[in-house]
């Protein structure tokens, strides 16, 4: 990731983008492990959370296959304390949401 501060720069940058359909979201701060902010993959299957790994990296980008780091489900688990089961509850509520849809990552 990079800071661009010329305006001209930056509205190349959005009509680039632009030409590719992009959507434009809220940046949220992720959760910090031992100052890395990480996210999780959460496998729902029928359900019911099967897998679960968290990804944390230095740079704003968790995936795997950016050097992220992975944070097994039990040091989650740790983390999270007593939201754990609200955590579940969550991804069990979001898979029902689509109905049909018997895998959900």
């Amino acid at each position: 990731p990079r800071v661009l501060r010329d305006e001209s720069q930056i509205a190349w940058l959005i009509d680039e983008l632009a030409r590719e359909e992009l959507i434009v979201e809220e940046w949220l701060p992720k959760a910090r492990y031992r100052g890395l902010p990480y996210d999780l993959r959460v496998i729902v299957i029928h359900g019911q959370v099967q897998h679960v790994i968290g990804r944390a990296n230095s740079s704003p980008f968790t995936n795997l296959n950016l050097d992220a780091s992975r944070l097994p489900r039990d040091v989650i688990e740790a983390e999270l304390g007593n939201a754990w089961p609200e955590l579940e509850q969550l991804c069990a509520l979001a898979a029902n949401c689509l109905p049909g849809a018997n895998m959900l990552g």
